[in-house]
């Protein structure tokens, strides 16, 4: 049996120096040090950083540079070569075409093996201007997904898609209606699944009252749950599921050393006992 730990984190790209980026950043590689997880999907990574000893990096590689993480892919979106979405993980990752057109705008789509568990997984981070693009995004994500998964592969789709579980995306991808004609297999909210089975409510990622970014600014939003992990129902593809053994939020509060919030979202772990594998710090026999 084999256990791996999956995170998803936003870092929130601010040109505001009032919002102490480089401190944000050191409190994430924090975060992560402590979070421990094999591949973790970063949104929101700045390209082109100045650190606090005046070295110039991607923001993926300054949190690689900080924390246990041998292998990393960084996707700069096309349209905004500032910023883009990257992978950290202690295991060898292949970058998969992510296709063209809006897709190279918002996601970034990579296999690894861990133990001989087979993984691809899909780092999106949809507009969080126009819920008409956001669903136009996730049908052409669709696609790629089913053009490029293989059958011994399990799918993981996770980022920030700017919606609400009740959202018109994630009814979609729960199975549960149409977009454009368009449907998908189902895909299994992680956290959700976790906190319900376990009775509780699924903990808000983008957190309006109690996260610092927010305590001062005007606001009628609530606390809003827009960054998932959700894990491809295995039923069509003839896989075993795996076993969600947690689930849950992290960075959530200021850091010891840093001492500040990583981000204005939380970030989302989940850990998946996976059936065969073997051989490493985690395993379970």
């Amino acid at each position: 049996m084999t256990s791996i730990r999956i995170a998803t984190l936003n870092l929130w790209n601010s040109d505001n120096s009032d919002h102490l980026r480089i401190e944000r950043l050191h409190a994430a590689a924090e975060a992560l040090v402590r979070l421990d997880a094999d591949i973790i999907a970063l949104q929101e990574v700045r390209s082109h950083l100045a650190d606090d000893q005046n070295h110039s990096s991607d923001a993926a590689t300054f949190l690689q540079g900080r924390t246990a993480y041998e292998f990393i892919a960084f996707h700069p979106y096309p349209g905004e070569p500032g910023e883009g979405l990257a992978f950290l993980s202690k295991h060898p990752l292949r970058v998969a075409g992510a296709g063209s057109g809006t897709i190279d705008d918002c996601a970034l789509r990579v296999t690894v093996d861990i133990d001989g568990v087979g993984l691809a997984l899909t780092n999106v981070h949809l507009d969080w201007r126009s819920v008409a693009t956001r669903e136009h995004q996730i049908i052409e994500i669709m696609g790629v997904i089913a053009r490029e998964s293989e059958g011994d592969r399990y799918e993981i789709l996770l980022g920030d898609f700017n919606n609400y579980p009740e959202s018109s995306v994630y009814q979609f991808l729960a199975g549960q209606q149409t977009l454009d004609g368009h449907d998908t297999q189902p895909w299994h909210d992680l956290a959700r699944a976790w906190a319900e089975l376990a009775g509780f409510a699924p903990d808000a990622t983008l957190d309006f009252g109690r996260n610092p970014r927010w305590r001062d600014a005007p606001k009628l939003d609530r606390p809003a749950r827009v960054d998932w992990i959700l894990f491809r129902d295995t039923f069509a593809a003839g896989l075993v599921a795996p076993s969600l053994t947690d689930a849950g939020i992290f960075g959530d509060e200021a850091t010891p050393i840093a001492r500040v919030v990583p981000s204005d979202h939380y970030g989302v772990h989940a850990d998946l006992l996976f059936p065969g594998g073997g051989g490493r710090g985690r395993d379970i026999p």
